[in-house]
């Protein structure tokens, strides 16, 4: 079965000088099965060293830190994941960060399609203090395998362009209070051979900016050969 995102799959939340850091999702309902990746990306309005990134929600499951990162000032970005082997119900999601004030995005991205377990995911992350990349290279392990990407940069407005292998999942969130931009990609194609791809941005600005990315592994089908059973016309 292909990876494939869910209709379930609800718009991404922000929030603007929060204090608290965080950004809560609109009620959503995964469905068996299901893998929900969080796209998590956050900036604040001062100097404020390394923050942390973490994701709940209001059905209290566990939520695993695949990737994170922060430029130690400003820009911070991460994607947790949760596997729900049945459907959860109703539930909103909410991104946290231990800086005292910033603006938040909180992205999920349903997919069906993905595996159990995702153990041996490539990840890759880059952070700088003054760059135009919001991007960087992944080396992904399985054919069918998807990316996404989460990024944030100190600059709002101005243009943020995709690298040619990266799709945008939503358009680029300006958020002038925090003076940020927000940004959540996925690869173009599912992986054919798997290797070195760059995804990301490249934004018109330099700034501070943080950016990761977390392959999702397929789930696999698999077929045992029948033993002991003979065959023929008689």
């Amino acid at each position: 079965m292909a990876i494939s995102q869910d209709a379930s799959t609800p718009s991404p939340a922000s929030a603007t000088a929060a204090s608290p850091a965080q950004s809560v999702t609109a009620s959503f309902s995964p469905p068996s099965g299901s893998l929900v990746a969080v796209l998590v990306a956050v900036c604040a309005q001062s100097t404020s060293g390394s923050p942390v990134l973490s994701v709940t929600d209001s059905g209290s499951h566990t939520w695993t830190q695949r990737v994170a990162i922060a430029d130690t000032t400003y820009s911070a970005a991460g994607i947790f994941t949760a596997y729900f082997a049945s459907a959860p119900g109703s539930i909103t999601v909410t991104g946290h960060s231990t800086i005292a004030v910033a603006g938040v995005m909180t992205a999920p991205v349903v997919l069906d399609g993905a595996a159990v377990s995702q153990s041996g995911a490539a990840t890759a992350s880059t952070a700088s203090t003054n760059s135009a990349a919001v991007n960087g290279s992944i080396t992904t392990t399985t054919t069918g395998s998807w990316v996404l990407a989460a990024g944030s940069t100190g600059s709002s407005g101005g243009t943020h362009t995709p690298t040619a292998a990266t799709s945008n999942l939503y358009a680029p969130y300006s958020d002038s209070p925090d003076a940020a931009t927000f940004l959540a990609g996925k690869q173009a194609t599912a992986t054919g051979t798997p290797g070195a791809v760059s995804l990301g941005w490249t934004a018109s600005a330099r700034s501070d900016a943080a950016w990761c990315a977390l392959e999702i592994l397929p789930a696999t089908a698999f077929t045992s050969p029948v033993s002991g059973v003979a065959s023929g016309t008689g």
